[in-house]
């Protein structure tokens, strides 16, 4: 005998909802914490660089451990990688991106122009206020993986 109805196999996995994001994994937060102690510390130093006796040495060596702690971040995350939702993944991005533009007009006003007269106390500032919407992520990601 023939019936209708489906069989219940196909109702349940049809009728079931997609599985939920997985909660923020514990080393994503701690991972954009230090990506921005990182980039911080170098826009900090590529900002006064040219106003130091040994300014582009020093810029080199800002350069350099941008660089390292930028492949070690990328490793590190390769490995801790998991799902994200999608507001969390827009944050970072916007983070970054917020990092880039003030790294690029800081770059250019202080780091072009060569030596200039603006104090270490303000490009350091600026440097800071690059980075915390970058933090500010990470807290919040390490927060949720509570």
């Amino acid at each position: 005998m023939t019936t209708l109805l489906p069989r219940p196999a196909e109702t349940e996995t049809a009728a079931s909802p997609p599985p939920a994001p997985a909660p923020a994994r514990r080393p994503d937060g701690w991972l954009l914490l230090a990506l921005a102690v990182i980039l911080g510390s170098s826009l900090a130093v590529a900002f006064q660089a040219f106003n130091l006796l040994w300014g582009p040495v020093v810029l080199g060596l800002a350069l350099g451990w941008l660089a390292l702690g930028l492949v070690i971040t990328a490793l590190v995350t390769r490995r801790a990688e998991g799902p994200h939702r999608r507001t969390d993944r827009r944050a970072v991005f916007v983070a970054l991106g917020w990092c880039t533009l003030v790294a690029l007009v800081g770059g250019w006003w202080w780091v072009g122009s060569g030596p200039h007269a603006t104090t270490a106390l303000v490009t350091s500032s600026v440097a800071a206020l690059a980075v915390v919407p970058l933090g500010v992520v990470g807290l919040r990601l390490r927060s949720a993986s509570r």
